[in-house]
């Protein structure tokens, strides 16, 4: 029985949106998404801790679609460096939400009173 073949083209140089427009349109590659051409918009939000959320969503998104393009082409540099630019990214606004709205999950909550000893 044959399944479908996947043919993965190594990408030397890649094109990607920013991370609020990754989320919307589905993937961070540019030349992944031209083939749709639908119309997403990146939403409004009423206040700062939803844009915050929204962020903490995005980047996520663009660590996940990151490391899957990374298992495939591992010797990318330019992907590892977006990957580990997204990454601190990440980290800085996990913390920059927990201090001004609170914990984002129980691991911040142990991890606080681990602190508090």
């Amino acid at each position: 029985m044959k399944y479908a073949n996947l043919n993965i083209e190594p990408q030397n140089n890649i094109n990607t949106f920013d991370i609020e427009e990754s989320l919307v349109k589905g993937t961070i590659f540019k030349s992944l998404y031209e083939k749709y051409k639908v119309k997403n918009e990146i939403p409004n939000f009423n206040n700062k801790k939803e844009n915050l959320l929204f962020l903490l969503m995005a980047i996520d998104f663009s660590i996940i679609d990151m490391s899957l393009y990374l298992l495939n082409n591992p010797n990318n540099l330019e992907a590892k460096n977006k990957l580990n630019d997204y990454l601190k990214d990440y980290q800085k606004l996990i913390i920059f939400y927990e201090n001004n709205y609170g914990p984002l999950s129980i691991n911040s909550i142990v991890n606080k009173m681990k602190g508090d000893n």
